[in-house]
């Protein structure tokens, strides 16, 4: 099923590249294809932005600082009462370590295998041609230019993404 959808978003994506206007000129397929990979990586991107609770995540790491810094006094100062009062609630920072872990994780892993589908897709496209570096020789395709970009594009439309999707959540308690 999957790989049914996207071989149909390889094929329209193809027509479009092809058919969409006049792509006569190389700058143009460079433009169209630049337009494509930034939509895609905000597709990419889009699990991470909404699935990760920023919130949760600075106040957790706020105590495990907090923690951390009164733990390194205490051994500074050889306060022993107050070493072993901290070590009481390490199982606790502990913990919380591990959950900001699998908060940042999980998200990245589904955008991953988002990349990773669309990275299939756009393996049949490796005929279509989008730039010419002059310099070097060397032809890019679209997969090529997707790869090139992707690496490039994935942290600010994610940052994007969360102000964007911030903003939204704003004006939608404010009652538009």
């Amino acid at each position: 099923m999957i790989m049914l959808i996207c071989d149909h978003f390889v094929c329209l994506l193809s027509l479009f590249l092809l058919f969409g206007s006049n792509l006569t000129s190389k700058a143009y397929t460079l433009c169209y294809a630049t337009l494509i990979v930034i939509g895609l990586m905000f597709l990419v991107s889009l699990p991470y932005s909404i699935l990760v609770k920023e919130e949760v995540i600075k106040r957790y790491e706020e105590e495990i600082r907090k923690w951390e810094e009164a733990k390194r006094r205490a051994i500074e100062k050889r306060d022993r009462k107050k070493y072993l009062k901290l070590l009481k609630k390490e199982k606790r920072i502990k913990r919380l370590k591990d959950e900001v872990m699998k908060m940042r994780q999980r998200p990245q892993l589904i955008s991953f295998g988002i990349w990773f589908l669309i990275t299939i897709s756009l393996g049949s496209l490796r005929t279509m041609e989008v730039a010419y570096f002059p310099l070097i020789g060397v032809k890019i395709n679209l997969f090529t230019w997707f790869m090139i970009l992707s690496f490039w594009l994935y942290n600010p439309t994610t940052k994007i993404l969360k102000m964007l999707l911030k903003n939204i959540t704003k004006l939608l308690k404010r009652g538009l």
